[in-house]
């Protein structure tokens, strides 16, 4: 069968844009790694970082999961950068000498509610090793994700970044990094034939958390039931 004309120069930009590759790692970004810029200045510091500790609201007042997120995601995957469980909670920075801790608990404002998550926290701890500050950013060693097929991969790295704003609250960026993807060769229509590697893709998604507190120590929980008979 002889391809039309059209779609054999399809073929031959493909093979043209393959052999040109050919050596090259391209990572094909989706966002910024960069706070957006809608949630005010970065904090700078002539050395070293700003300081990161803090407790903060959960959730976001700005970007990816202020309001409604992606609905095939969802917000602390992995436990990366901390286990989010939806609905208000307390986010607690802590910088000990190199090392980041990173606690989250539930706010609960229904009387009528009980629950024992206002008072234990799920928490990460980040090693000296695995924290680096750059740009007056805290950028933290990415850890295996567990979801690469909803990346179109076969392995995915998650990293993040923690940003200190001139108002006090927190951005907070995740990196998904898809490794191993694959494309089609030439596409015409809904056929597609041959399988070649595809650039890997990097994703980023950025929330400004508000600041509830400077975290020198640890925060009273807020919950409404606290002292009801039971």
């Amino acid at each position: 069968m002889t391809l039309p004309s059209a779609a054999l120069r399809l073929l031959l930009a493909a093979l043209l844009t393959l052999a040109a590759s050919c050596g090259k790692k391209e990572v094909v970004e989706a966002g910024s790694p960069l706070p957006d810029p809608a949630f005010g200045k970065v904090s700078t510091k002539t050395f070293g970082c700003p300081e990161m500790q803090g407790v903060y609201a959960w959730p976001p007042v700005a970007g990816t999961w202020a309001g409604r997120g992606p609905t095939n995601k969802v917000p602390g995957e992995d436990g990366i950068p901390v286990p989010i469980y939806g609905g208000e909670m307390q986010i607690w920075v802590l910088e000990k000498g190199g090392e980041v801790e990173i606690r989250s608990r539930s706010i609960n404002r229904d009387p009528n509610y009980r629950t024992t998550l206002t008072r234990e926290w799920s928490f990460r701890i980040f090693q000296k090793n695995e924290v680096s500050c750059k740009a007056n950013m805290l950028e933290f060693a990415a850890r295996p994700a567990t979801n690469p097929e909803e990346y179109g991969s076969k392995t995915a790295m998650r990293s993040f970044k923690l940003a200190r704003l001139e108002d006090g609250s927190l951005a907070v960026g995740v990196k998904n990094l898809s490794t191993g993807r694959r494309g089609a060769i030439f596409t015409w229509g809904d056929t597609s034939a041959g399988s070649i590697p595809a650039p890997d893709g990097a994703y980023w998604s950025w929330s400004k958390l508000t600041q509830l507190g400077p975290g020198d120590k640890e925060p009273a929980p807020i919950d409404a039931s606290t002292g009801i008979p039971r």
